[in-house]
């Protein structure tokens, strides 16, 4: 354990480390909106590349756990070994399996309630949805809970039988369906950012149950090997055996939602403070930066009288170091474009992107020197 914890701290005091992570972060970004020519200028400010590595894990961190919000739930909930039952791990198992199942048949009402909630029959659809959908999980509960779980059930104390059962049967089982609900609910927020070209609405259906079904599987496997293997090597042994499946994670979603490594790299910018697509107004030197550089249509440029300075709106893509590269109002819209994916369309993928590249042709990069924020 005294090696792990040598080995975690090294990497975390590691120079070296950071400015990878940050460098990382700055060329995936700058690649994105087609701006690799300030790449190199973004490698001689070190403290800045500190904050972007620290915001970097940060988002990385928030967005493994959102993803392993199960796994967390089952293990802190049902860690500890139990005095009263026997057969205790088989019973933490057996409700993990129970979670899997039930969540799986859950988020195919939330997907098809997203692809249905339009149409003139809509209300009834849904309606018929949530009753199959409570049917069935009452259904899954008795057989499930009932049978699953009470084939492991035996107590060491009969007389704590009543309250044990009350906490395996009604208590646990709540809790687990809260957790399911806001692991289903954040699902369906990220089904909102994906895009259809023209695709039927069972292909969409297939495609986002697909990723779910990976998703959810992913998220419960460290819960199996959690429970089978930390009586026998410790918790950190442990966390170091599910490391692996981890890392597949990381490389196997972004291949169905090619998204997600945007999202990181976007908040990512803006909590570090790179990036502030809040629109603002900037007072410029004329001796510096021309006037005759931006387009009136782009920048809604003004004129000072009696001074050779004047203003422009426009929001602030990259500014890092010395560099404060400025852009027009309008690349606003094809940003947001570029965080989201159209269904298995690597094609459509490519056009947002090019897109945006396009529209960040007419950003400007200032020195941060000669520009100032004055709206």
């Amino acid at each position: 354990m005294r090696i792990y914890k040598k080995i975690i701290k090294l990497i975390l005091k590691s120079s070296l480390f950071v400015s990878f992570l940050a460098l990382i972060a700055n060329w995936f970004y700058l690649n994105k909106i087609g701006w690799l020519s300030l790449f190199l200028s973004s490698m001689a400010s070190k403290d800045s590349l500190f904050i972007i590595a620290f915001f970097l894990t940060i988002s990385f961190f928030s967005m493994a756990l959102i993803f392993l919000l199960p796994s967390i739930n089952i293990i802190m909930f049902l860690n500890k070994d139990d005095e009263y039952i026997l057969k205790y791990n088989e019973v933490r198992m057996s409700y993990t399996k129970i979670f899997f199942i039930i969540a799986t048949f859950s988020n195919l009402f939330f997907i098809l309630s997203v692809f249905f909630n339009d149409g003139p029959y809509s209300f009834y659809i849904n309606i018929s949805l949530i009753l199959l959908v409570i049917s069935y999980g009452w259904y899954l509960y008795v057989r499930g809970v009932k049978k699953i779980v009470s084939q492991d059930l035996s107590f060491k104390q009969p007389s704590k039988a009543k309250w044990k059962e009350i906490e395996i049967y009604v208590i646990i089982p709540f809790v687990f369906l809260l957790t399911l609900t806001l692991y289903s609910f954040s699902f369906y927020m990220v089904t909102n950012g994906v895009k259809s070209n023209g695709e039927s609405v069972w292909i969409q259906v297939l495609y986002l149950f697909s990723v779910f079904e990976l998703t959810i599987f992913i998220s419960v496997v460290p819960c199996f090997v959690y429970f089978s293997e930390v009586n026998k090597k410790g918790w950190l042994s442990t966390i170091i055996t599910i490391s692996p499946v981890l890392i597949l994670f990381v490389f196997i979603i972004p291949i169905f939602v090619p998204s997600i490594p945007s999202l990181v790299i976007n908040a990512t910018m803006k909590f570090s403070g790179v990036m502030d697509e809040n629109p603002h107004v900037y007072l410029v030197d004329e001796n510096s930066y021309p006037e005759k550089l931006f387009n009136l249509d782009l920048w809604n440029k003004r004129i000072l009288n009696d001074s050779n300075k004047y203003t422009i709106d426009g929001v602030s893509m990259y500014s890092f170091g010395e560099t404060n590269l400025v852009c027009p109002k309008s690349i606003i819209i094809p940003y947001k474009n570029s965080l989201s994916n159209y269904i298995y369309d690597n094609k459509e993928d490519g056009k947002t992107s090019d897109e945006l590249k396009k529209s960040a042709q007419s950003c400007i990069p200032f020195d941060k020197k000669a520009l100032k924020i004055v709206g």
